[in-house]
């Protein structure tokens, strides 16, 4: 990443309540030791604001710096850490998942489904051309089905809401 690129990203960290302002560049250069994407850089910086300003009440450390980018990011360094911030814990990232999980199974649940009463229309053998088979090969007909598209065809409601 380019030096001037990191240092105006964290330059939003000044505005974090109780921020060392005087060892930025230390805590710069600690960032860059775990992180080593730009657009993560972005990110975490901006989680830090929202996490460390509203909910805990000001900076909590360039620990959580870097327990807040290991709950999206794998660290450059490979040093692994938990993030205590609320909302990006281990626990509550793990309930937000099982909640999407659940959503989704429940969304597949209401999904329409063939019934077995529901008769399913057979695909047309295919048919020898009148050379015989060394006639298909040729042609590149050989094994191909005739397949009709419906022309009544209206797709299913939950399909129409994915567009």
């Amino acid at each position: 990443m380019e030096p001037s690129k990191v240092r105006e990203l964290c330059r939003q960290l000044l505005t974090i309540p109780h921020y060392p302002r005087d060892e930025h560049d230390l805590v710069m250069e600690s960032i860059l030791e775990f992180a080593d994407r730009e657009d993560g850089l972005a990110w975490l910086v901006k989680a830090a604001k929202i996490a460390m300003t509203k909910a805990n009440g000001g900076w909590a450390g360039e620990g959580e710096l870097r327990g807040l980018w290991c709950t999206r990011f794998k660290p450059a360094d490979r040093v692994e850490a938990d993030c205590t911030l609320p909302g990006h814990t281990p626990n509550e990232i793990e309930s937000a998942n099982v909640r999407a999980h659940n959503a989704l199974l429940q969304s597949e649940r209401k999904a329409p489904r063939l019934s077995p009463a529901q008769p399913r229309k057979a695909l047309a053998a295919p048919q020898p051309s009148p050379a015989g088979p060394l006639g298909d090969l040729i042609t590149g007909t050989a094994g191909a089905k005739k397949l009709e598209a419906e022309d009544n065809y209206e797709p299913p409601d939950w399909l129409k809401d994915l567009a």
